[in-house]
């Protein structure tokens, strides 16, 4: 069975219900009718998914995630890749005013962007994050995250490109850019495509 053939829930692709619980606050903000009338669009079947209670460390399919996603964009007349970076920087603003604020007291901005695709990766039960920082020195590190399902990787890219630039910048970089590179095939999980999405941030010192 397709991935969009699954019933909501079945996927074996799962992330955290603080991430559920982020995008029904983000909608509710922004979205016309909020989180609720996002999803009272939906077909049936994704409706019965949102009906139960989203525990901030339990595991849920994301798939419906991605659904909801889809239809907040589409209400708010924005493409959908721009919905998730607007989405991802709300959500990376009140980030460091709460859960990483003493690590970016701490931190430079080389070892925040160490740290910052593992600690996306660790929201999800799927996922294989590496990178490496310019050999040359330069203020550019690249990453990758192996092991995507087909579906996400494009969410995550986008996540990547609003979350980032929000946090090295409270780590006191300036001028920071996420390029995104094209996605590559590496697996099938489930019937599921697998792909490595590869990413690199530049960014300056102030």
């Amino acid at each position: 069975m397709a991935p969009s053939e699954q019933l909501p829930g079945s996927s074996p692709f799962r992330t955290k219900g603080v991430a559920y619980q982020g995008l029904f606050e983000s909608f509710d903000a922004r979205v016309p009718g909020g989180a609720r009338g996002a999803i009272a669009l939906l077909p049936r079947e994704t409706q019965t998914f949102f009906d139960q209670p989203f525990l901030a460390g339990s595991m849920y399919d994301i798939l419906p995630l991605l659904e909801l996603s889809r239809q907040g964009a589409l209400l708010c007349d924005v493409s959908w890749r721009e919905f998730v970076r607007e989405g991802a920087r709300r959500q990376a603003d009140r980030d460091t005013r709460g859960v990483y604020r003493f690590m970016l007291r701490v931190a430079s901005p080389k070892l925040v962007v160490e740290r910052l695709p593992r600690v996306m990766v660790q929201y999800f039960d799927f996922g294989d994050v590496s990178g490496e920082h310019d050999p040359e020195g330069r203020l550019r590190y690249e990453a990758s995250v192996r092991d995507l399902p087909e579906p996400v990787a494009p969410w995550l890219s986008a996540v990547g490109e609003g979350f980032i630039p929000v946090v090295m910048e409270r780590a006191g970089a300036r001028d920071v850019s996420v390029l995104v590179h094209p996605s590559r095939p590496c697996g099938v999980r489930a019937g599921v495509r697998l792909l490595e999405a590869r990413f690199a941030v530049k960014w300056a010192a102030r």
